[in-house]
């Protein structure tokens, strides 16, 4: 009989352990460069007879014609924008340059992203169509109404393989206006940029005196993602630049809900007026007990960590440390309760159960909202674990997955 029980235990974990391989080996399929063909070079030169191997150094491929003359090239952005990803993963471009090296065409070879997303990229041949005249500046390549993480990845990855560096956002390309700080300065008549420091723009009045100091964390928090998207938020300093005044969100691809829930909450933002740019630098989640706001969690400490990568002039978006917090130290209490009170002789107390589906229901499911579903299952699965900045969603996860299937 025991035989038998566990049997079937581990039947059900390889059933899991088979799903997740699928969906880690269907996401990894675009992250690498594809095999080209001759038929493929002939789409872009028709009078392609040979295709050279890929380049060791960049992985680029010269076409030749009948008189083995080189007559163009062609260039993947894989496995050079394996990291950027567009709204649940990378994509793969494929670039056709002439002999001068500039851009006569592109083509999408594979993406990781939804496949919706994709279709309306495809769809635009407005969007391909920028591409051509490639490398040089930055070029105005609008981002595809309904895709805009998607297409804007894809932007980001041939620019990247073309060696254009990106001066500006792809995603927030838009200049800060005197506009929209004259509630903040109301005596501000110009804004002039700052070349050293943290930069950004200096606002200053009609006689030249310096009135504050404004930073945007875009392009910085481009990569850092919230519950749907990154968010380009204000940094307004004092005069110095020292003092932090206000923290105020300025565009953001954020659920409007959970935006408009963080952006009205009293507490979060405004409680970091009068923080010092240095005391950001070195800014703990966990030692100041940042939770977040409730019902938009992730969306509040998305736009908080933009702001901390901007003032410490950390763009590489790495994390380097685990983010534990007061909402992990609970949600592992819970869970570890949750592993022992079944096998208790409290199980079996009415109210015990009762109390113990309450705290269930109203701290994970109403207060902290530590939820799980199966879009986010299939998300850690295909582009691993984020048990650094979520150990206590992570332990949960894996305590509601493998106690049933072991007990």
């Amino acid at each position: 009989m025991k035989l038998r029980v566990w049997l079937l235990r581990w039947w059900r974990f390889s059933v899991l352990g088979v799903a997740v391989l699928l969906i880690r080996l269907q996401d990894d399929s675009p992250v690498s460069a594809t095999p080209l063909r001759l038929e493929e070079a002939k789409v872009f030169f028709p009078e392609a007879k040979k295709l050279t191997r890929p380049d060791g150094e960049t992985g680029a491929q010269y076409v030749t014609d009948g008189f083995g003359d080189i007559i163009g090239m062609l260039l993947q952005t894989m496995p050079r924008s394996r990291d950027i990803i567009g709204y649940c993963g990378p994509s793969n471009t494929l670039l056709a340059l002439d002999r001068n090296g500039k851009v006569t065409g592109a083509k999408l070879l594979s993406s990781s992203d939804t496949q919706d997303h994709v279709n309306r990229v495809l769809a635009d041949d407005t969007y391909w169509q920028a591409f051509r005249g490639l490398p040089g500046e930055a070029p105005p390549i609008h981002a595809v109404s309904g895709a805009t993480l998607t297409s804007t990845a894809i932007t980001r990855g041939v620019l990247r393989a073309l060696g254009v560096a990106e001066r500006a956002s792809l995603l927030f390309p838009y200049p800060l206006e005197l506009s929209e700080v004259a509630d903040l300065f109301p005596s501000a008549t110009r804004l002039e940029p700052v070349t050293s420091g943290l930069g950004g723009v200096l606002v200053l009045d009609a006689k030249g005196v310096q009135l504050g100091q404004i930073l945007r964390t875009s392009p910085t928090s481009d990569a850092v993602m919230g519950y749907k998207g990154p968010t380009d938020t204000m940094i307004v300093l004092d005069s110095g630049g020292r003092i932090i005044r206000e923290l105020r969100v300025r565009d953001s691809f954020e659920s409007e809900e959970y935006l408009t829930t963080v952006t009205k909450d009293s507490r979060f933002l405004p409680s970091f007026a009068g923080r010092s740019v240095a005391s950001m630098r070195e800014f703990d989640f966990q030692k100041e007990g940042i939770s977040g706001v409730s019902g938009a969690t992730r969306s509040s400490l998305a736009i908080l960590e933009g702001v901390k990568r901007r003032l410490s002039d950390r763009e590489d978006g790495r994390a380097d440390s685990i983010h534990f917090g007061f909402r992990d130290g609970v949600l592992i209490v819970i869970v570890l309760l949750g592993a022992i009170l079944p096998f208790s002789p409290w199980r079996g107390i009415a109210w015990v159960r009762l109390l113990w589906n309450a705290i269930l229901i109203g701290y994970l499911g109403l207060s902290a909202g530590d939820m799980i579903s199966q879009a986010l299952l299939a998300g850690w699965a295909a582009h691993g674990l984020p048990w650094r900045n979520l150990p206590g969603l992570t332990l949960l996860a894996g305590a509601a997955l493998l106690v049933p299937l072991f007990t």
